[in-house]
C-alpha cells in the first residue's frame, strides 16, 4: 500500500516499551528528598559523607523526574494517536462494508478495527488518573493492524488502499508524522535541560548517559531516535 504507518508503529513500539518498563504509579515527580539527610556532626568527614549523599540524592531526583516527565510525553503523544486513530476506523469501518466485493480477510479487519475502536471508547481520557496501561494497549493494538496491512494480498490491498483514500488517509499519515516531530522534539528539550541542570560532578557521574543525549541530538534518523537509541535510554532506568 502506498500509505506508510510507519511513524505510527513507531510511536507505538516506543511508547509501550516505556509503559511495559515502568509503571507510572511506581514514580513520584518531586523537587524534594524523598528521605531525610544526614544530620549534621562536627566531623569534617561526617560532614562529608552527608555532602555526598545530598549531591546523590539530588541526581536520583533530577532522573527520576526525568522519566516521568518522558513517560508524560508519551502519554500525551499516544493519546493523540488514539484521538486521530477513533476518526479513522470509524471512517474505515462504514468505507470498508460499502464494498461488495469484499472478501473474508477483509472482514476479518473489519472486525480487528471494530474492536480496537471499542478498547478506545473505553478509555477515560477525563480522568484524573490516565488509564496509561489501557492507552498504551490500545495505540499497539491499532499499530499491530497497520503493521498486518503491510504484508495484505494484492487483491484486498486495492480494497483497503481505497477505502483509506476515500477518508483522506494521506492527511491523517500527515497529522500522525507531525505527531512523532512535535514528539522528538519536546523529548529532545526535556533532554537538554536534564543535561543543563547538571553540575561538573554530576556530569561525570552521568557521562554515559550524556553520551546517549548528545547522540540523540545527532541523529537524523528517526527510526534510530526512537528504535535503538530508545531502548538504550531505557537501561538508565533499570
Amino acid at each position: 500500500m502506498s500509505t506508510s504507518w510507519l511513524v505510527l508503529l513507531l510511536s507505538c513500539c516506543m511508547a509501550l516499551r516505556f509503559a511495559a518498563a515502568f509503571p507510572q504509579q511506581a514514580i513520584s515527580k518531586t523537587n524534594e528528598p524523598q528521605t531525610p539527610l544526614s544530620q549534621e556532626s562536627s566531623s569534617a568527614a561526617t560532614d562529608n559523607n552527608a555532602s555526598s549523599k545530598n549531591t546523590n540524592t539530588k541526581l536520583s531526583l533530577a532522573k527520576n523526574n526525568l522519566l516521568l516527565d518522558t513517560l508524560e510525553i508519551l502519554a500525551n503523544q499516544s493519546t493523540d494517536i488514539l484521538h486521530t486513530s477513533n476518526t479513522l476506523i470509524r471512517n474505515l469501518i462504514v468505507e470498508l462494508k460499502a464494498q461488495p466485493n469484499r472478501t473474508t480477510e477483509i472482514d476479518r479487519y473489519i472486525d480487528r478495527f471494530d474492536q480496537a475502536l471499542k478498547h478506545i471508547e473505553k478509555i477515560d481520557f477525563a480522568a484524573e488518573q490516565a488509564q496509561l496501561e489501557d492507552i498504551f494497549a490500545s495505540v499497539d493494538e491499532i499499530g499491530a493492524i497497520f503493521y498486518d496491512i503491510e504484508d495484505i494480498d494484492d487483491g484486498d490491498s486495492e480494497i483497503l488502499q481505497g477505502a483509506f483514500d476515500r477518508v483522506g488517509a494521506e492527511s491523517i499519515d500527515k497529522q500522525f508524522r507531525e505527531n512523532m516531530e512535535n514528539t522528538l522534539i519536546t523529548l529532545a528539550n526535556v533532554f537538554d535541560d536534564f543535561v543543563n541542570s547538571l553540575s561538573a560532578v554530576d556530569r561525570q557521574a552521568e557521562h554515559q548517559l550524556i553520551d546517549w543525549f548528545e547522540r540523540f541530538q545527532k541523529e537524523d534518523d528517526y527510526e534510530e531516535k526512537l528504535g535503538n537509541l530508545i531502548d538504550e535510554f531505557l537501561q538508565f532506568f533499570e
